[in-house]
């Protein structure tokens, strides 16, 4: 692991956000898939919802994990990286998210 910091330091001393993006697409996934049961715990009414918070939130939370991580220099463009979140129960096809993005800019005083 040290070597591996030894290399890669260098690259971060010279461009921060260039080497982060280039780790990001090393490592980052860009396809996901991921079950969700009901919680143990759920109440009677959890159990006949078509759309727990549970569901949307496990939904929502795998989407984000494949979202590049680096921010970008205008947080509102269209060309920003989006996800396509689509959710299947039992009987089929629930829902889809279209279009998750980050709105984090990119600060290189923090750099």
């Amino acid at each position: 692991m040290e070597e591996v910091n030894d290399g890669i330091e260098p690259g971060m001393a010279s461009d921060q956000k260039r080497c982060h993006t280039w780790l990001d697409a090393l490592f980052r996934s860009t396809q996901s898939f991921s079950l969700a049961n009901l919680r143990e715990q759920a109440k009677d009414w959890e159990r006949e919802c078509h759309f727990t918070n549970h569901a949307i939130q496990h939904a929502i939370d795998v989407g984000m994990n494949i979202l590049p991580h680096v921010p970008n220099n205008d947080a509102w463009a269209d060309n920003n990286p989006k996800v396509n979140v689509e959710v299947f129960g039992p009987d089929g096809f629930l829902m889809k998210f279209a279009g998750l993005t980050s709105r984090t800019e990119w600060n290189p005083d923090l750099s």
